[in-house]
């Protein structure tokens, strides 16, 4: 069960890393657990999936959402050179969600000496940024989620957050069963989309 797990680990946290050299990884000591208790974290930017071989994963923007939709805070997370190491206690009966979730602006431009430009940050930055002269503007917005799921006890249900583009499971997360077939869904922003390529 645990590989079946880390298998859609990575391919959510693959599909939101594409167009970087490493890719990044969360993984959990455990993921479905019969009694409250703490789970460890290894979280990481590597070039082999699940191999701590590049950078520490800057865990500053990741929720850690209870079945009943509190936030649990991380603790004793170290940051070393190659790999973050975190510990969350899990209490609730339910599926807590792990969800990494980053976006920013990159924009390409010629100022008014045809000189090459570049900016890449926060919407509102990106409006300060760029001239309103500037030649030949491309702007592209990133969004990429990594979501980990642990269960206490037993399973509750998933709702998509309705934001950006988001893999949804006709089977829950941690019920998945090598060799059984699966049904996703894609969503961009909480509506079924045809024609997404895995």
């Amino acid at each position: 069960m645990k590989l079946i797990f880390v298998l859609l680990s990575l391919a959510v946290s693959m599909s939101a890393s594409v167009a970087h050299a490493h890719g990044t990884w969360i993984t959990s000591s455990s993921s479905v657990l019969s009694a409250p208790q703490f789970v460890t974290f290894d979280a990481a930017s590597s070039s082999v999936p699940f191999i701590v071989d590049h950078r520490p994963l800057v865990i500053d923007a990741l929720s850690i959402i209870a079945p009943d939709s509190s936030k649990v805070l991380p603790v004793n997370v170290m940051k070393g050179e190659l790999r973050t190491v975190f510990d969350a206690k899990f209490e609730q009966i339910g599926t807590y969600r792990l969800e990494l979730l980053r976006s920013g602006f990159r924009a390409n431009w010629k100022d008014a000496e045809n000189k090459p430009k570049r900016f890449m940050g926060a919407a509102e930055a990106l409006a300060k940024e760029v001239p309103a002269d500037a030649k030949e503007l491309k702007v592209t917005e990133s969004i990429s989620r990594m979501e980990n799921f642990i269960t206490v006890g037993k399973p509750s249900a998933l709702k998509p957050t309705g934001s950006g583009l988001e893999l949804v499971a006709g089977t829950h997360p941690n019920d998945l069963v090598v060799g059984e077939p699966i049904e996703f869904t894609f969503l961009v922003d909480g509506k079924p989309t045809e024609g997404v390529e895995v």
